[in-house]
């Protein structure tokens, strides 16, 4: 794909702009501690581009093994909205296996490597560009850096616990226990460096190290600190998934945490409640978890988890809201320093509780990455900053570039770059002229542009009370007989309904929370 061309695309109709963030608080990409090393080092700049590289397979077919893996970049300096509308693809690899990564990448390093020794110049102005960041989910992981998977001995990506093998059913699985005693040592490029000489050396694997990276091409990049591990996989699908999993499914029926026998009144419970105006998927039935979205698993932990209060046993509640708590201070758009390494030790109590109260067999790699979070956060900025929730949904987008079965790669690559040009022009369209329905809906519909939306606005009033103002949106899935309430508002902050000290809607996940952890404990106490 044309990589050049598609960033200078994006300086012409976007430029390029740096936010300055207080080096005591976390927020985007930019206010990471290992993205200001960069800026001190003078290798970023104001006329610096920074990207976050993903790969992953998605499978366009429903009755066939044949899958694609596009290679995209996101932009760190664009706004977040903007991220997903501006992704720049560099290869598309289309087949019914993994693709080969070294023949994969060798022309993304190559260009890429060119790209950052020589620059873009745009109206005589030259800009640089430079990979940071490297966001994939833990099956591909692994394939990028050439080394074992997660049931692998040496599997976790961040660390070097060696992992261990212990019964679970008729098999065995690879564990994570936390050791507090000698914690394991960080992953570094000269411990990396020293391990792959070994490697050529010996031709066994060291420290889970196979062999060589294509991303070792790239000159003065720092690939071990790039990964980080993302939440969408590691949380959302992982930790949150396996959880109400142990929860609701039969087999641990007989287990003291399970509240299988109680799902009906949880049924309930979950379609009864209104969430908060950021929430926009339905809820599905927890008997129904394997069709959950990941965006589903996340609205679970951190809103709707409180119909378990009196459904599960005390400690195994509170143990959930530790969870639920850490994972909320760390998607937030800002976050003190202060606060961050409060929940790395909260996440390594929740790890050891874990262990206790569910069993040594289920503290798998996603549940050790816990324990890594908040590193990654300091490192690279809030959670949200590194996801891949807006890969995912580019997955998705290329899924639709195509019809048929023959050429298929070719398509998506055509159609991708008509669409980035198209879509711009048709958003100033739709924007500066007033066009017949027909003609608007057609076009949100062939672009995937986002649906135009009139928004009444509310005000807050009092400081002692607060009260919902505007109007509500009710909307019904054709599954669920119970209605969902929403409420749009635009220009405030949040908009929140209190009755009985219960949460009824509101605007913002943050009120949400402020509101709910009044009646819990700070985390002061938990460590």
């Amino acid at each position: 794909m044309p990589i050049e061309k598609q960033i200078r695309y994006f300086i012409e109709h976007y430029g390029v702009s740096h936010e300055n963030w207080d080096p005591n608080f976390r927020g985007g990409v930019q206010s990471g501690g290992c993205y200001r090393e960069l800026k001190d080092q003078g290798l970023i700049d104001d006329k610096t581009i920074t990207v976050m590289w993903n790969t992953d397979g998605a499978n366009p077919h429903k009755k066939s093994k044949k899958a694609f893996w596009p290679f995209m970049a996101v932009i760190n300096e664009a706004k977040y909205k903007l991220q997903r509308a501006f992704i720049i693809l560099l290869s598309l690899y289309y087949g019914h296996k993994k693709p080969p990564m070294h023949p994969f990448m060798d022309w993304i390093m190559s260009e890429w490597a060119r790209l950052e020794r020589e620059g873009i110049f745009f109206k005589d102005v030259k800009y640089k560009v430079r990979v940071v960041i490297i966001s994939t989910d833990t099956v591909a992981r692994p394939l990028v850096r050439n080394t074992t998977q997660f049931n692998g001995e040496y599997g976790c990506d961040f660390c070097l616990h060696p992992g261990q093998r212990v019964g679970k059913g008729r098999g065995t699985v690879r564990v994570y226990p936390e050791i507090t005693a000698c914690p394991f040592k960080m992953r570094s490029m000269k411990q990396h460096l020293h391990d792959l000489e070994i490697v050529k050396e010996t031709r066994k694997p060291v420290h889970g190290i196979l062999g060589s990276t294509p991303l070792a091409d790239l000159p003065g990049f720092d690939f071990i600190k790039a990964f980080v591990p993302e939440y969408m996989h590691s949380c959302c699908q992982g930790v949150f998934k396996q959880i109400i999993q142990l929860l609701t499914d039969s087999k641990y029926a007989k287990k003291s945490w399970s509240i299988r026998r109680k799902i009906g009144i949880a049924n309930l419970r979950l379609s009864n409640v209104k969430p908060c105006y950021e929430i926009t998927r339905v809820m599905g039935v927890l008997d129904d978890i394997s069709n959950w979205k990941a965006s589903m698993f996340k609205s679970f932990a951190l809103f709707f988890y409180t119909i378990l209060e009196d459904l599960l046993p005390v400690e195994y509640f509170q143990h959930f809201v530790k969870l639920s708590y850490g994972m909320f201070i760390l998607l937030q758009e800002r976050i003190s320093i202060e606060e961050i390494k409060k929940v790395g030790f909260l996440f390594i109590d929740f790890v050891k509780e874990m262990e206790r109260l569910y069993g040594i067999e289920h503290i798998g790699i996603n549940v050790h990455f816990l324990t890594h979070l908040s590193q990654s956060v300091l490192d690279w900025g809030c959670l949200w900053a590194t996801s891949t929730f807006i890969p995912e949904w580019f997955n998705g987008e290329l899924g639709t570039y195509f019809n048929g079965t023959q050429s298929v790669a070719d398509q998506m690559a055509q159609n991708f770059l008509i669409n980035h040009v198209v879509k711009d022009e048709a958003q100033k369209l739709l924007a500066e002229h007033s066009l017949p329905p027909a003609v608007s809906t057609m076009l949100i519909d062939l672009l995937h542009l986002p649906s135009i939306r009139n928004i009444r606005q509310g005000l807050i009033t009092n400081d002692d009370e607060v009260e919902l103002l505007g109007s509500s949106i009710t909307r019904k899935n054709s599954e669920d007989p119970y209605p969902v309430c929403a409420v749009d508002f635009s220009g405030s902050d949040c908009f929140l309904n209190l009755r009985n000290a219960r949460l009824i809607a509101a605007k913002t996940l943050t009120a949400v929370r402020n509101v709910l952890y009044l009646s819990y404990q700070r985390v002061d106490d938990w460590i």
